[in-house]
Order: structure tokens, then C-alpha cells, then sequence
């Protein structure tokens, strides 16, 4: 999927999400703010546990969502967009990689230059799918199109071939008071790769990330009323 195609899918379904609020009760507008914490993919994806390098990274960024929900009784459905925060990077590295394998292999010293370089990566995108929800206690679980980028500071132009899209499913779960709500959501796996295209075309992260969100979700009804 495309960019320009993915972001005219989430106008369709959010227009049809207003037509829901429109026609139905039960729709609730919805705004998080949080944490995510991201994992470290294998050791020499941008990182380096062996010959001492620096590994100086962010995992655990700010992050968000904003959507809606309609439930009618118990069951219903959630439709959001949500960011995974910039994860951020000043790392060293082994400026013949081949040698660094061949030391972590050995047991010996790395006989390579040392390079640093900054990167920073983004996962965006959409979730949507069924939730279960009782007065204060709910559940939910889905599918979340993601858009993964990870820009590295080389000379003259920058590194930017893992760009790329990725579904995932997702779990999670929440605690409700009137219209203040606390969640916490895994996502399987999330990861910016262009591997199928070269084996090196990918990010430092990858598997599931957490994340914790709290924020406002208020009934349809209530911003009428507002208005």
C-alpha cells in the first residue's frame, strides 16, 4: 500500500466513523497520551554489544493516539490513529563489520575503525478492531497498519532504506472512570525493513512494543451538548 493510498483509506474510514457518530449512540471520541517502549533488534542492527561501542538510544518515547469508539452494550468497535514516539539514537560502530563478526566470533579485539553516526525512527499508522467493555474494565484486540522509518545522519544524502510499511496484530487492555481512561496495548511486532529487498535495509528495533496511554475518551453526546 501506498502512502497516499494509505491516508485516503484512514479519511474513508474516519468519515465513515463520523457517519457512525452521526446515525448511532454508543460513539466515544478519543485522545491518549503516553509511553512506548520499543526492543532492540539482533545484535549489529545499528548496535553493537561487542568491543565496548557506545549504544546511547532512546526506546521508550512519548507516543499517542487519537480516535473513536462505538459500543453498543457490551460490544463494539475502535478506530484510531495512533503514533509509536521517535526513537532516537548516537551510537558507535565498527566501520568494517565483517571484522566485528569475525572478533565476536573469535573472543578477540575488533580490528576496525570506530564511526558514530545519529538516527531517529518513526511508527505511525492505524488500528482498528472489535472491543469488549464493561462498566470499567475493557479489552480489546486488532489489527495496526504501520508506517516504520529509520533516517541515519551519513554524508552526503542520509540513510533511509528501511522505510516502509507493516501490519501487526495488537492486545490489549483498559481501566475506565467516567471519561478518564487508562490503557495498555502490545503490539507483535513492529519494525522498519526493506529486507526482502536487501538484507541490510533495516532498523534497529524490532518485536513487540508496549504501550501506555491515558487521556479523555468522551461520548458523542457529551460534545453535542459542549457545542
Amino acid at each position: 500500500m501506498t502512502d497516499k493510498r494509505f491516508w485516503a483509506f484512514l479519511l474513508a474510514l474516519f468519515a465513515l466513523c463520523v457517519f457512525m457518530a452521526a446515525a448511532h449512540a454508543g460513539v466515544r471520541l478519543e485522545a491518549f497520551g503516553g509511553k512506548c517502549h520499543h526492543h532492540l533488534a539482533p545484535d549489529a542492527s545499528w548496535h553493537y554489544g561487542v568491543g565496548g561501542y557506545d549504544t546511547d538510544m532512546n526506546l521508550s518515547p512519548e507516543c499517542g493516539q487519537l480516535g473513536v469508539m462505538w459500543k453498543k452494550e457490551t460490544f463494539g468497535l475502535r478506530a484510531a490513529y495512533v503514533n509509536l514516539g521517535v526513537i532516537r539514537a548516537n551510537n558507535s560502530y565498527p566501520l568494517t563489520e565483517t571484522a566485528y563478526f569475525r572478533a565476536k566470533a573469535l573472543g578477540m579485539a575488533v580490528a576496525s575503525e570506530t564511526g558514530r553516526f545519529q538516527g531517529t525512527g518513526v511508527s505511525r499508522g492505524l488500528i482498528f478492531g472489535p472491543v469488549a467493555e464493561s462498566k470499567h474494565l475493557g479489552a480489546e484486540v486488532g489489527v495496526a497498519a504501520l508506517y516504520n522509518t529509520w533516517h541515519v545522519d551519513f554524508p552526503p544524502q542520509g540513510w533511509k532504506y528501511a522505510d516502509g510499511w507493516n501490519a501487526t496484530y495488537y492486545l490489549g487492555a483498559n481501566v475506565r472512570y467516567g471519561r478518564l481512561m487508562l490503557a495498555v496495548r502490545r503490539y507483535g511486532n513492529v519494525h522498519a525493513s526493506q529486507a526482502d529487498k536487501n538484507p541490510l535495509y533495516i532498523g534497529p528495533t524490532a518485536g513487540p512494543v508496549t504501550q501506555v496511554l491515558f487521556g479523555l475518551s468522551v461520548p458523542l453526546e457529551f460534545v453535542k451538548w459542549a457545542n
